[in-house]
């Protein structure tokens, strides 16, 4: 004699609505990180000149908290070489 044994989520889970829950986030969560993987990038093909050599910016209510003002400098660029500094103040 065979003994089958069946268990009701529904009733092995109280009111089946949190069993739900978890499969639907469950299933959202695979399909994001599924979507994740196909996107497909542009990498870029060559580095670009750039024609100014400073900057000056003002930033509020950014990283610094209040505000900050940065200034910026390119001292050289060849190919894919660039050297340049910073500075700046925030408060």
């Amino acid at each position: 004699m065979k003994q089958f044994y069946t268990v009701n989520s529904e009733k092995a889970q109280g009111s089946g609505g949190n069993f739900r829950l978890v499969k639907f986030k469950m299933r959202l969560f695979l399909l994001l990180l599924t979507l994740a993987f196909v996107v497909e990038g542009f990498p870029q093909t060559e580095a670009e000149a750039f024609t100014a050599k400073n900057a000056v910016y003002a930033e509020l209510g950014g990283n610094a908290g209040r505000y900050a003002a940065n200034y910026a400098r390119i001292f050289h660029q060849k190919g894919k070489l660039k050297l340049s500094a910073s500075a700046g103040f925030s408060m």
